[in-house]
């Protein structure tokens, strides 16, 4: 039977000479891998469909003992046209992509991590300023998804020492904020390079102390070269 979900690309593996396995993160199902038949033929209108981070509506056949569900039918629903002209709101995409990869395991649904992810796509690719601020928020929002909200006072987990929170002039208050919105904001102008710095470490620290086997996110690195 035909089953159908909206969906968010992780990546794509070829497979044989003409076909594709999409690596998905669906709404209903959590992480799976579908076969795209024919994807990769030359006049396949499949090809970039499957972009890592695409948002679309998938139709697929679907069995339990089969460690690759057949794909059907795949089509848009939303295209980040202004992220693919600029680097570094790709870069920032592929780096959620790329943790959301390590933070979930295959089929174990959390429809409020998919929306989470399709929320913040969606900020990357309108929002020209503050995406530090917007992938800070999606981390905090995953960790707490996962069960792991973090809590600015505690200092180790699990034996993992956290990096002080409070390193960067104004790095506990905008933490503080995307843990409590209510709370005022802090203006995106006062962020500076330690702020950055103190925040993204302490939530990296948080993923390593809670997730076995994160390896941190070569995405972001690249980014961070990227933008010096």
């Amino acid at each position: 039977m035909v089953q159908r979900s909206p969906a968010i690309v992780i990546k794509t593996i070829p497979y044989g000479e003409t076909s594709l396995v999409v690596r998905c993160y669906t709404r209903d199902r959590g992480k799976m891998g579908l076969l795209a038949k024919g994807a990769r033929r030359k006049k396949s209108p499949l090809v970039a469909t499957f972009q890592s981070g695409n948002y679309l509506e998938i139709f697929y056949t679907f069995k339990a003992n089969r460690d690759l569900q057949i794909l059907t039918q795949a089509g848009f629903m939303e295209t980040w046209t202004r992220r693919n002209d600029d680097l570094k709101k790709l870069g920032y995409s592929l780096t959620v992509i790329e943790l959301l990869d390590q933070s979930v395991t295959d089929l174990d649904p959390h429809p409020e991590i998919f929306d989470a992810v399709v929320t913040t796509l969606r900020a990357i690719n309108s929002q020209d300023r503050g995406l530090n601020r917007v992938f800070w928020r999606f981390q905090v929002q995953l960790l707490t998804y996962l069960g792991f909200r973090p809590d600015l006072r505690q200092r180790t987990i699990q034996g993992v020492s956290l990096p002080d929170p409070a390193a960067g002039p104004h790095s506990l208050p905008i933490l503080e904020s995307i843990l409590n919105p209510e709370r005022v904001r802090v203006p995106p102008e006062r962020v500076t390079a330690a702020d950055r710095k103190a925040i993204q470490d302490y939530l990296s620290a948080c993923f390593r102390a809670h997730l076995e086997g994160f390896t941190g996110l070569k995405s972001f690195r690249l980014l961070k070269e990227f933008l010096g």
